[in-house]
């Protein structure tokens, strides 16, 4: 029970910086690659790349969000939880969704 709640402390956070790490990888990868001037339905591949990214980043901490959120209150840890799951949600939606609109090159 312990390791359930410990991983839904630090789990948002830990997901939170594995997929800014990815991010920062496809993006570099992209860029070097020329995926930003292949167009796929007049938008750059590295553009769709970076946005199916985002949706699957936002769906997992979503996901973590609601496991929080499902675990039993005992002494004040399960609201730890659900804190830092709403910070790694919220945090993935304000830090990423730059991709739908920012020059990624």
């Amino acid at each position: 029970m312990r390791y359930r709640t410990l991983f839904a402390i630090v789990g948002p956070l830990v997901l939170w910086a594995a997929f800014f790490t990815l991010f920062y990888s496809v993006q570099a990868v992209g860029c070097r690659a020329g995926w930003d001037a292949t167009l796929l339905g007049g938008v750059s591949f590295l553009r769709l790349a970076t946005i199916v990214l985002l949706v699957i980043s936002v769906i997992a901490a979503g996901a973590l969000y609601i496991y929080a959120r499902s675990l039993p209150d005992n002494a004040g840890v399960a609201s730890l939880a659900r804190y830092s799951a709403l910070a790694g949600f919220l945090s993935t939606i304000l830090v990423f969704s730059g991709v739908i609109w920012l020059q990624l090159c």
